[in-house]
This record gives C-alpha cells, structure tokens and sequence, in this order.
C-alpha cells in the first residue's frame, strides 16, 4: 500500500507506470528510462516487486476514487 499525498499531486493523469526495477529504473538515471518520456505521468514502479504485489497495488489504487488515469502501463517482471 502507499500513501496518496506522497505519489500523487493532481487528481487526473494521462498515464500511470507500474513495474519492477526495469520500469522503475534501478541503476540508471531517471531521465533515461522509458517512463521518463511520458507527458502527465506518476510512476508506482518499485524495484524488486512481483506480479502479486503489483497487482495488489493496481487493485487498490483502482479501488479509491481520488485519483483517475487515461492509460495504465504495466511492464510485468519475468518469470523464472
């Protein structure tokens, strides 16, 4: 779970990021990573996160109504 005030600024966005560190961008910096390149979006991206956690999170957030998003990008972690 995450607290709204800290993550979210507006009430509506074209674009909300989910994902592990790919998405989130672990080891490079934040300007170089493919999210970075989308206009009006929040990113919820956590390195090391699984599937489960992820969809856990979307559920929630999806859940309130405090915020709304035009498109939801999830780049999903691998599977071993």
């Amino acid at each position: 779970m995450f607290n709204f005030d800290e993550y979210f600024t507006k009430n509506t966005y074209d674009f909300l990021t989910m994902g592990c560190s790919v998405t989130y961008g672990s080891e490079i910096k934040k300007s170089d990573t493919w999210r970075s390149h989308l206009d009006n979006a929040v990113d919820l991206s956590v390195p090391g996160i699984g599937i489960d956690a992820i969809w856990h999170n979307l559920k929630y957030l999806t859940s309130q109504d405090l915020v709304s998003f035009k498109k939801i990008i999830i780049l999903l972690p691998s599977i071993p």
